[in-house]
């Protein structure tokens, strides 16, 4: 075809016209080939015509002109029946589709090439291979293979027609539809080419590829005038009951229909359509079950229903057809099973019958299709399988089912299931309706289905054998369920029904359910409390040393998220709560951590709620003490919880900051005694903590870390009140003797910055009034009030800190030396008198030695002692552009403009 020819007709839709439903066929296609699969050798009968076989063994070639093209062309077709060569093959399944696939490619090829007869030669020669079923079990897979090498022959046919049409005729066809084309538009070339080829295929003696072939090429009768191929359809239908082999006839019945749908849709009829006014079509059905009945009649009922289920694809088409062309789906598939008189066949179109309806039609009509498929059953012959499918369907459903038939459909079918002998046949039915029990059902059905469950399991312990199965259900009554997991988990059964996993299986479940109550609200309900203990307890206890970090990360995730979603009705059984899970949850740190922040929160709570209801009560004083006197009581009591539980975790450095987080709620809520025991503690823990710790995989040094407790520390006890039995600043000095005793890195200041941190909280200790307090708490200030005693202890203890400084950086690395001593006169000098801190002086000394210029060692050196030794060196020598001394100008002009004081440090710059 030329460009030019290709302006008239728009033919890359013809693919498109030889199925519509395309996606359907497709999905049908691979679930076929996917299932229906041998491993058994194949028997494959190769066919050549004579005259290419003695070709093949060197004969002369024959020459054929132009005047014997017609003659030569139908002894070719004679030949491939009367004078053919037949080989017989034994292949494999993949060798076997590879030939089908070569045919496929050569009947391509052949249309190229413009070798018509041999297309159609090849066409027949696929069609003979359905007429083999030696191998049944393969035979579902081979009519899908072959179907669309017939119906790619059937569009190559029919392309070709309309190419005829288009260049011969005198009036180009627009460029429409394929399917709309009027028989009026088509040349009378073209039509006799049309009865040429249908002449040509009504030629073929053999009933099955006759058919086959001229089914493939129907919609070529359009072209001859309108319902050409509709009448040849019936004619097609009643040729069929001449093929003898059921699973032949059903599967040649199935590709009449294929055609004759794809013409229905096309031409978008109505509801009345082919399917339910051509009595072709039923008695299609009624014969097929009149051949199967007599066909099986012989084989035992295993035997019979593994024969039938052959018949399952086609079966599944018919009825998807028959859905999409009419809207009393019922009513004709009623009329169809009605007929039929075994019941192995009713089942099957009453199991295709709900796998191809629309969900909207089979949720209105489910109830009489129970109906149905109890008639079946009241044979003797339970069919759970399309109770299952039906189930499937209803739960998966997005329309909904009416609530009047939600409790007779369940009763229909549990009825069936529960007559089952086998315990897999039952589980796999019960996974099916839980998820249907879980939708349309409250907590009372879903408790009636995890008893029964137990007491059929429970007989010969079947649940050993059946643990996917049994976690399968219990997956579905929760995620699908119609109530809340709380009401699910408070229901009688749902503990025992835990109890018939194995270990494995109950942790995989237990997660499972632990998920999903990671959503619920706030709940006190001790039932539920209970079981989801229960469940937590398998998680915490299936944790060994074996487990990796993210495994635990996961289950204290979830744990915590239950612990955090418990309220109970009073402070006094929250805390016995978190006793509980306390001794319970005793091995993963972090859930003893959650559990220590988790007490420190409600300790908190408490006191907002009791201050609310000081306020709000206007009882007697006597009353009011009492109510006092309960909150400290409960406070201590959380207090005690807190200092026994810490020492339990692992991490010294999480203790530490365990210990303090405690104690400053035990000071918040006036609890001297109880906050000095956690910062002394804490303090004692630091010569613990080790030098490296891992984390994300990774080494990380501790001594930052370190410096930040250290800094919260000295800043924290500044609240604190000293105890009257010990000198002042006991904990002062202690945190001092552990920072000095600590072996800290030496390539880190750290140490120093520790010192540094003691010397601003100490200088606020110093003050009469300390700049900030706690509320209702006396601290140093209000014992000591500014005595001499009490200020010359805290300026000895500063001058042992500055001591342990001064050492330090004398055995520093000379380059280093201004780097750490700038560093710490910017953090002490907002906080440091400098009028009276010869050390603040010192460090500035050490800064301006560091950048002299010009010097050579031993003067440089002699500047730095002269500076930890005298006040009025002369800076002569300084290199003012440096930018360490422009920081440290910056710095002092800064604390300057706030206090006159710091003016005199000014003195040792020269700008």
């Amino acid at each position: 075809m030329t460009e030019e020819d290709g302006n008239f007709l728009n033919y890359t839709n013809i693919g498109d016209a030889v199925n519509d439903d395309f996606e359907t066929w497709t999905h049908l296609k691979s679930t076929t080939l996917s299932t229906f699969t041998t491993s058994k050798k194949l028997s494959l009968v190769s066919i050549t015509s004579s005259k290419d076989h003695a070709n093949l063994q060197g004969s002369k070639t024959l020459v054929v002109t132009v005047a014997d093209k017609v003659k030569k062309r139908l002894e070719q077709l004679d030949d491939i029946e009367e004078g053919s060569v037949q080989e017989t093959l034994t292949l494999s399944q993949d060798e076997y589709v590879g030939h089908i696939n070569k045919l496929s490619s050569a009947l391509v090829h052949a249309w190229k090439v413009d070798q018509r007869v041999k297309t159609l030669k090849i066409a027949i020669q696929c069609v003979k291979l359905l007429g083999d079923t030696s191998s049944k079990q393969f035979y579902p897979s081979k009519f899908i293979l072959i179907a669309d090498i017939l119906d790619n022959f059937g569009a190559l046919v029919l392309e070709r027609l309309l190419e005829k049409s288009t260049t011969t005729a005198h009036q180009h066809l627009p460029n429409i539809s394929l399917l709309d084309i009027n028989p009026n538009m088509v040349s009378e070339p073209a039509r006799e080419t049309c009865r040429n080829w249908i002449f040509k295929i009504s030629s073929i003696r053999e009933l099955l590829p006759r058919i086959y072939v001229e089914a493939s090429v129907l919609r070529c009768l359009d072209l001859l005038g309108q319902q050409g191929a509709v009448k040849e359809l019936d004619r097609l239908l009643a040729s069929v009951r001449g093929v003898a082999d059921p699973l032949v006839s059903l599967y040649l019945r199935c590709y009449l229909v294929k055609v004759a749908d794809s013409l229905v849709i096309h031409r978008q009829q109505s509801s009345s359509s082919f399917f339910s006014t051509s009595s072709g079509f039923v008695h299609c059905m009624n014969g097929l079950a009149t051949d199967s009945t007599s066909s099986s009649s012989t084989l035992s009922d295993e035997e019979k229903m593994e024969y039938l289920l052959l018949f399952s694809p086609a079966f599944d088409w018919i009825m998807r057809c028959i859905a999409s062309s009419t809207t009393d789906i019922l009513g004709e598939v009623y009329n169809i099973i009605t007929a039929c008189q075994d019941e192995a066949i009713k089942s099957l179109l009453i199991g295709s019958f709900i796998d191809q309806s629309p969900s909207l039609y089979l949720v209105s009509q489910s109830i009489v299709i129970s109906r149905m498929i109890g008639q079946l059953m009241a044979n003797e012959k339970p069919l759970p399988e399309l109770y299952r499918r039906l189930g499937s369907r209803l739960a998966t459903s997005p329309d909904s089912l009416d609530e009047e038939f939600r409790r007779p459909l369940l009763n229909d079918s549990w009825r069936c299931l529960s007559g089952l002998y086998s315990a897999s046949e039952y589980m796999k039915s019960v996974i099916v309706w839980s998820a249907y029990v879980g939708r349309f059902f409250t907590k009372k059905e879903c408790n009636v289905v995890m008893a029964d469950v137990i007491k059929r399991m429970m007989m010969d312990r079947s649940y050993e054998d059946e643990q996917t199965s049994i976690k399968l259900t219990m997956q579905h009554l929760v995620s699908c369920s119609n109530s809340s997991l709380v009401d699910i988990v408070s229901s009688a059964s749902f503990l025992p029904y835990l109890d018939m996993f194995n270990s494995d299986n109950k942790v995989c479940c237990c997660y499972y359910c632990c998920c999903c109550v990671c959503s619920i609200r706030m709940t006190s309900d001790p039932v539920v409390i209970h079981a989801m203990m229960t469940i937590c307890k398998y998680f915490h206890d299936h944790v060994n040393a074996m487990t990796s970090d993210d495994e635990v990360r996961d289950v204290s995730t979830l744990i915590n998220d239950f612990i955090g979603a418990v309220s109970t009705e009073s402070n006094e059984a929250q805390l016995a709560f978190y006793v509980k899970c306390r001794s319970t949850f005793y091995n993963i740190d972090p859930i003893l951590a959650f559990l220590v922040h988790r007490v420190n929160h409600l300790v908190m709570e408490g006191r907002e709620s009791s201050d609310e209801r000081m306020k709000s009560r206007t009882k007697t004083t006597t009353t009011t003490s009492s109510v006092k006197k309960k909150d400290f009581s409960f406070v201590r009591a959380c207090c005690a919880y807190t200092f026994i539980t810490i020492p339990s975790l692992n991490g010294v450095l999480e203790r530490v900051n365990m210990y303090v987080g405690s104690g400053l709620v035990a000071l918040h809520h006036v609890c001297v005694s109880q906050a000095d025991d956690f910062f002394r503690a804490a303090i004692l823990l630091i010569s613990q903590v080790p030098k490296f710790v891992e984390f994300d995989g990774k080494i990380h040094p501790t001594d930052p870390q370190l410096v930040d407790c250290v800094r919260n520390l000295s800043s924290i006890i500044l609240f604190l009140p000293d105890p009257p039995h010990l000198p002042p600043l006991s904990l002062y000095h202690l945190l001092f003797s552990q920072v000095s005793s600590y072996k800290w890195d030496p390539n880190f200041d750290s140490q120093l910055m520790a010192y540094a941190s003691l010397i601003v909280s100490l200088s606020s200790v110093s003050q009469e009034i300390l700049p900030y307090k706690m509320a209702n708490v006396d601290s140093n200030d209000a014992l000591y009030g500014g005595d001499p005693k009490f200020l010359a202890e805290v300026g000895k203890l500063v001058g042992l800190i500055a001591e342990q400084v001064q050492e330090k950086l004398r055995d520093m690395e000379r380059t280093r030396v201004a780097v750490v001593a700038l560093k710490m006169f910017e953090t002490l000098l907002p906080h440091v008198d400098p009028s009276s801190s010869p050390f603040l002086h010192y460090l500035l000394k050490l800064i301006v030695a560091g950048t002299c210029k010009g010097l050579p060692t031993s003067s440089r050196k002699a500047v730095t002692t002269t500076a930890a030794s005298s006040t009025s060196t002369s800076m002569s020598v300084m290199d003012v552009s440096s930018p360490s001394v422009n920081k440290v100008v910056a710095s002092i002009r800064r604390m300057v403009a706030k206090d006159e004081r710091y003016r005199v440090l000014l003195e040792y710059v020269v700008v």
